[in-house]
């Protein structure tokens, strides 16, 4: 099996009782059964400037995980949130909202952004050590039981007011990346995003880091089976155009076709919330959103972040952008999912050098003998 994913974009959904794990049945919305959702929660502020944050939660149907973030409502435009969760075989996952309002004015809002398949994802809540100040360790296999060299999911985030700081996650011992993340207003809530992490092959360890762990979260909200490998890229996603979908190459940052690429979408323009998308080539979704304003910390930007995934399908690896501004809102590559032992050549010939077999496009074949390509 290759690891796929199938990009959407659902309309919201709200629960429709309080404080309750509720069914959500994802099958209207195009999700099939047994398979792994990609799910935006969002805070749409519609309580604005109160002390009155949101705990949204995605788990899977029949769970007994307390599986929630932090969003708050001091923001200038919706808080947002991406959890990844199975389905089950009827196409149903649980969500839950700490209250509705007055009562009965959805608080938080939920949205299908995408799915997975061809490969198996298990759910957990771990808090994760939190660096302060230096790269600090996580033993995953021992403590958690998760086998060595497991891709993990983690949701990092930053929150409370002047809580400005550089956070970042590596496999243990790696060169690892970091992303400088914008506090929440007030102590409400926290500003996130959701990236995938190889746990170290050998002792099965991982290292976070923040500048300081008063005001920052750490969660790994699970883990992909030993098929699927994670290969981290951090670099940065410049689009050539505003208020339009341009195309971007991803064959210019080595990530190869048939992938799919974790997106972070990133505003750090002071004041001004900006408009980012991604979706894949030649697709005709509306996929992008509102991500708030970034901070600017002499010499620093610090950015509003949220992640999006997308398959990697079109020649040149190419995908497409949206932003509402080329020079605050931009994006980043984290990384890329893969299946580990695809077929790299035939006959001597590297697979990204052949355009057809049987006048059939590479691109449309996922497989040889039950060999992924």
């Amino acid at each position: 099996m290759v690891i796929r994913y199938y990009e959407l974009a659902s309309a919201n959904h709200s629960p429709s009782v309080g404080a309750t794990w509720e069914d959500w049945d994802l099958t209207a919305s195009g999700v099939p059964g047994n398979c792994v959702a990609e799910i935006l929660a969002i805070y749409p502020r519609i309580d604005a400037g109160s002390a009155l944050e949101a705990y949204p939660g995605v788990r899977e149907n029949g769970s007994a995980l307390t599986r929630t973030t932090v969003l708050s409502s001091y923001m200038s435009v919706a808080q947002m949130a991406v959890f990844r969760v199975n389905v089950d075989i009827d196409g149903v996952i649980e969500i839950y909202d700490n209250y509705l309002l007055f009562p009965v004015i959805p608080h938080c809002v939920f949205r299908v952004i995408g799915y997975f398949t061809g490969a198996t994802y298990t759910e957990t809540v771990i808090t994760l050590n939190d660096g302060d100040g230096a790269w600090t360790e996580d033993d995953l296999f021992t403590d958690h039981s998760i086998p060595k060299g497991s891709v993990i999911d983690v949701m990092m985030g930053v929150g409370d007011e002047f809580g400005v700081q550089e956070i970042g996650l590596r496999s243990q011992g790696a060169v690892g990346r970091t992303y400088l993340m914008k506090d929440v207003w007030y102590v409400y809530g926290y500003n996130t995003v959701s990236v995938f992490e190889t746990t170290n092959t050998v002792n099965g360890k991982i290292e976070t880091y923040c500048d300081d762990d008063a005001y920052v979260t750490f969660k790994c909200f699970g883990y992909w089976d030993q098929s699927v490998e994670y290969t981290v890229v951090h670099d940065i996603l410049v689009p050539s155009g505003a208020a339009s979908w341009v195309d971007y190459d991803l064959d210019t940052h080595s990530v190869p076709t048939k992938t799919v690429a974790v997106i972070v979408l990133f505003n750090r323009e002071d004041d001004t919330a900006n408009i980012c998308g991604v979706r894949e080539d030649g697709s005709s979704l509306t996929r992008y959103v509102a991500i708030d304003w970034g901070e600017y910390v002499d010499p620093d930007y610090f950015a509003t972040c949220m992640t999006m995934c997308v398959e990697v399908l079109g020649v040149d690896s190419r995908i497409e952008l949206y932003t509402t501004d080329t020079t605050y809102a931009w994006m980043y590559i984290d990384g890329y999912l893969n299946t580990k032992g695809r077929l790299g050549k035939i006959d001597g010939i590297a697979i990204a050098d052949i355009a057809k077999i049987d006048g059939i496009s590479v691109i449309d074949i996922l497989g040889i003998n039950n060999i992924p390509i």
